[in-house]
């Protein structure tokens, strides 16, 4: 009992060396309850608690915000840091940033939870079993992790592990050298000791595949191609699949859902597991990813870049603009790329060229049946004797056209312009016609179109600073935002009663799927100088979608192709930093809706200090006098 009560007093002691604050484990009170470590049942309901960690933000709760940092995607305002990561994508952040304070904190608390788990099942003998060892291989895949992207992004970090998490606290920063090794050596353990777990179960829960599949994505950002391909050809000797609906790797498993979701795909190697049962795994946060017209859905901080939409390939092979031309004409492809907002207003966007009963004109001036002066013809407004909706753009059929002929990708990742999206609650526009005046929302699952809102006014300028109705089921951003949006992950209908908050989205969140190893090892090929290699598993990827084969690949095929297939899985700005291209790729970018109209006052201004390791917090150095700064920031 003696090494158990060191356990749970060492709950707080240990937490000093990265909080501010005791952040218990289990959340049992100290004086009363202590764990047995021999006791199995207990164990494990520990090491759920370090599983749990994985869910925490800046962790991989609002993964999704680090693509806000890269090319594909854009955020808004910075209200919600834990999910649209607004400082670091704009590049304002110092040593007195709080959102890489959090950063650093939570990735630490999930360290100190598996070195405390580590350390107190080893001291009672309780590893000494199969399961056992399991369990500690789990906690240090999870440790591994951690500090794997701890070094992405500090480089030297404080190597704390079960030797020394009960011991003095105020640690420097060790050479990441030193700390890589900790990680290879965590991940061959668990290599070794983990459960050789079926593809397709128990996703949540670490397995050899998983171990594999992350000691060669440390060995290829190491650069040291001939182990990861070797570490990434074990994990395809597991049994893994590429999912045959790509779409349906973002939705739920289940009664009334897909057969084969995020549950239960042999596709996932890892997942952050959720469910509806929240007690032991929580849920993810798509309110801010999600659309208005969603079941639970909220105020976006995340949007799709139009120029990563724009850089998609079609089916053919094409670009996009080739196939843009080809589809729209001379004249529609003008008004797309026009300089001129009215002309692509003209071409994007929909607006009424009816009235209703009891609208007068007199003069050019316009009024309602009510005598309110209307200065804009306004989507919504219909012609009068039949009801009918003449405000689409003459454009949309080539537009809907357009979407069709691309990357199937695109459209499975992007609710598209004038492409259809499974709303709940939101009134239906043929509802809305028949009683345009009086209509009341019925709760239910109703199919809504993406209707870009382009207002001209009567001077017949463009207006584009409002937004429409989402009571109509009509798909809209917030404040005045005409912007594409994502799909992926987000609840359509009501996911068969899945999703019980839009705080606890129950999709699991992919850490590594199957899609992931073959492009690293297609990558890893690429770097061993083998590209021939590699092309099997780059064009296993695009056929799952239906694209065409590659004759052979370089290393911007696969960069490009891990973007289209990966888009807001939290993984582009990662893979930036690893290629050195992070500055080059965002330094600059304009944050701009369809219209191409910039909604950010200023481009991004990534400065060369973005492109090295990030700055140790302030608070963190004034807590322990053993940290140093990271030498360019140290002015």
């Amino acid at each position: 009992m003696k090494t158990i009560n060191k356990y749970i007093l060492g709950l707080c002691a240990a937490a000093m060396f990265t909080m501010t604050s005791c952040y218990d484990l289990d959340q049992l009170p100290n004086d009363q309850v202590a764990i047995d470590f021999t006791n199995s049942a207990q164990a494990e309901q520990v090491l759920v608690g370090v599983y749990n960690t994985l869910n925490i933000d800046w962790v991989y709760g609002g993964r999704y915000g680090w693509d806000n940092c890269s090319d594909i995607a854009w955020c808004s305002n910075g209200w919600w840091p834990s999910y649209d990561h607004y400082d670091i994508a704009h590049g304002n952040i110092n040593v007195w940033s709080t959102r890489v304070r959090d950063t650093w904190r939570n990735y630490y608390k999930a360290v100190q939870r598996a070195n405390r788990f580590i350390a107190n099942i080893q001291a009672v003998g309780g590893d000494a079993t199969a399961r056992g060892q399991e369990m500690v291989g789990e906690a240090k895949f999870i440790r591994a992790l951690m500090y794997f992207e701890l070094t992405q992004l500090w480089g030297d970090v404080p190597l704390y592990n079960e030797e020394n998490v009960f011991g003095e606290p105020l640690l420097p920063r060790s050479p990441e050298a030193e700390v890589r090794a900790q990680i290879i050596s965590d991940l061959e353990y668990a290599a070794a000791h983990c459960a050789d777990i079926t593809p397709g179960t128990k996703v949540g829960q670490v397995s050899k595949g998983a171990a594999y599949a992350l000691l060669g994505k440390v060995y290829l950002w190491n650069k040291q191609y001939t182990e990861a391909i070797a570490a990434f050809q074990n994990v395809i000797n597991k049994g893994y699949e590429l999912n045959s609906s790509y779409v349906n790797l973002f939705r739920p498993s289940g009664a009334g859902l897909v057969p084969d979701g995020a549950d239960n795909s042999k596709e996932m190697v890892f997942a952050v597991e959720h469910s509806k049962d929240m007690t032991n795994r929580y849920g993810f946060a798509t309110q801010h990813l999600s659309t208005r017209s969603a079941r639970g859905g909220g105020i976006n901080v995340s949007r799709p870049m139009p120029t990563w939409v724009y850089s998609f390939k079609a089916k053919d092979g094409k670009t996009f603009d080739e196939k843009a031309k080809e589809i729209l004409g001379d004249e529609g492809y003008a008004l797309f790329r026009s300089e001129n907002l009215n002309d692509r207003v003209k071409f994007w966007g929909s607006v009424a060229i009816g009235y209703r009963e009891g609208d007068t004109s007199v003069d050019g001036v316009t009024t309602d049946k009510d005598g309110k002066v209307i200065d804009k013809f306004e989507i919504g407004r219909v012609v009068a004797t039949d009801g009918s909706f003449n405000g689409y753009t003459p454009w949309r059929d080539k537009i809907k056209a357009l979407w069709a002929a691309m990357d199937p990708r695109l459209g499975y990742t992007v609710i598209l312009p004038y492409e259809y999206y499974d709303g709940y609650g939101a009134t239906n526009y043929d509802e809305y016609l028949k009683d345009p005046d009086n209509t009341q929302t019925v709760l239910g699952t109703k199919r809504v179109e993406s209707i870009v809102w382009g207002y001209v006014d009567k001077n017949g300028n463009a207006v584009t600073n409002t937004h429409g109705n989402t009571n109509l089921g009509l798909l809209v951003q917030e404040y005045g935002q005409t912007s594409y949006l994502w799909r992926k992950f987000v609840e359509e209908g009501d996911w068969n009663g899945t999703n019980p908050d839009r705080n606890q989205n129950p999709v699991n969140w992919p850490v590594i799927r199957y899609a992931d190893v073959l492009l690293m090892l297609a990558e890893a090929y690429v770097g061993a100088g083998q590209a021939g290699q590699a092309t099997q598993y780059v064009n296993q990827v695009r056929a799952r979608v239906g694209m065409p084969a590659l004759a052979s690949v370089t290393l911007d095929d696969i960069k490009a192709e891990r973007s289209y297939e990966f888009g807001i899985e939290g993984l582009r700005f990662w893979d930036l930093r690893r290629w050195g291209e992070y500055r080059a790729k965002t330094n600059g970018l304009i944050e701009a809706d369809v219209f191409d109209v910039p909604r950010g006052a200023n481009p991004r201004q990534i400065s060369a200090l973005m492109e090295q390791k990030f700055p140790v917090d302030g608070w963190e150095m004034g807590m322990n006098p053993n940290l140093e700064q990271t030498p360019a920031w140290t002015n």
